[in-house]
């Protein structure tokens, strides 16, 4: 015979709902006074202290491309060619990935 132990509050309803499904089972009662009402904890708020500022997104190569795409398939294929000559680049694996940020602005600002 396998066994089962559940944790419950025992209230009368509960009770009646075991036996239901338990009929040739015993069932052990403990003598735990089940409390008439449960209060809700508080909830604290605490403020952490933070040294540091938020960090920027990283900019990564494939965000890069895909505007570089964009205004590409937006047929703006020459103004893309004089934002990589700002660089000093002809391609993207020219630029490096520190002028990221700054190019991303201008290829924003070319796509809108």
């Amino acid at each position: 015979m396998q066994h089962i132990t559940l944790t419950l509050p025992l209230t009368p309803e509960i009770l009646e709902k075991l036996k239901v499904f338990t009929e040739e089972a015993e069932i052990k009662v403990a003598q735990d006074p089940v409390p008439a009402k449960v209060e809700p904890k508080k909830q604290e708020t605490v403020e952490l202290p933070f040294d540091e500022e938020p960090k920027a997104k990283v900019i990564s190569k494939t965000d890069v491309r895909a505007k570089c795409l964009a205004l590409s398939k937006a047929g703006k294929t020459d103004l893309l060619v004089s934002i990589f000559g700002e660089f000093g680049a002809k391609k993207l694996s020219d630029i490096k990935e520190s002028d990221y940020p700054a190019l991303m602005e201008k290829l924003g600002a070319a796509n809108a």
